[in-house]
């Protein structure tokens, strides 16, 4: 793990997200920041496009520029060689566009406040890149003060993981850290079928070596399951594999988000399925 990718938009909430990726990269051995600051062009710019357009980028350049003098002085910022990156594009394209271009381990993005989780996912952008990104992003929530992640949780389906290299993220945050990873299979059956039984096995054989439990929890709700299970055990955060586009409406459902919003105030790792 080498590289961390913080969009910003100048904001507290994205400050927020970036002391955290400092403290956790610090922890677990990254020693590269780069930092994204999106501009978009207004949407009647008249005649004048092109002016606006370099306008928009040099007024982010040097905003930019002195926010990098700024971030150096922080704590930890010695860690890391920190970059900025400037863009005159919709935030979702330019994210995606500026991770192709460097290949970051991991992007680290920031919530609203007390809106939680639930504004987060459901927010144009935010959503819009746990969608599209190959990359592991990791959602840090607004008011979360950073402390060692010593217990996670990951939300597991038990269904055929093409390529396990997928948790790759996963397993070195636990392994840096020495986190407790718990894998929590929610079903409205506590029995496994054989399909299921296979899909423990590998997952306990893929994290071999790491402080480790699996627990089945039956509910008809995954949201439900996982909150009972949140009751029960402290947790540092929760990791979840997207499988498809549908993944997080699964999961986190517009009916639940207040619910959700209420009581999900933990960081979020979300890692897109690779291909085999």
């Amino acid at each position: 793990m080498k590289k961390i990718l913080v969009p910003t938009d100048l904001s507290e909430n994205a400050n927020h997200a970036l002391r955290y990726a400092m403290k956790l990269g610090k922890q677990t051995g990254f020693d590269e920041i780069f930092l994204l600051n999106a501009t978009t062009v207004p949407v009647n710019p008249g005649d004048t496009l092109l002016p606006v357009t370099k306008l928009l980028l040099e007024d982010s350049q040097k905003q930019m520029a002195e926010f990098l003098t700024e971030v150096k002085s922080w704590e930890d910022a010695e860690a890391f060689d920190i970059h900025i990156q400037s863009s005159v594009d919709d935030a979702v394209s330019a994210i995606r566009d500026y991770a192709n271009k460097i290949q970051p381990d991991l992007i680290v993005m920031g919530t609203k406040g007390t809106s939680g989780i639930g504004e987060f996912l459901f927010g144009t952008v935010s959503a819009a890149v746990l969608e599209q990104s190959d990359v592991p992003v990791l959602v840090i929530p607004g008011d979360v003060p950073f402390h060692k992640i010593t217990s996670i949780a990951f939300a597991a389906d038990l269904k055929n993981i093409e390529n396990m290299d997928s948790l790759r993220i996963l397993k070195n945050l636990c392994i840096a850290l020495q986190a407790r990873l718990h894998i929590v299979h929610v079903a409205s059956d506590s029995s496994l079928n054989i399909e299921e039984s296979k899909e423990k096995s590998d997952l306990l054989s893929y994290f071999h070596g790491l402080q480790l439990q699996f627990h089945s929890i039956t509910s008809e709700s995954i949201y439900t399951g996982i909150e009972i299970f949140m009751q029960d055990f402290d947790l540092d955060a929760i990791a979840v594999l997207s499988r498809r586009r549908n993944f997080f409406e699964k999961i986190f459902h517009t009916s639940m988000s207040k619910r959700i919003a209420y009581r999900t105030f933990l960081p979020l790792l979300s890692m897109k399925e690779l291909s085999a």
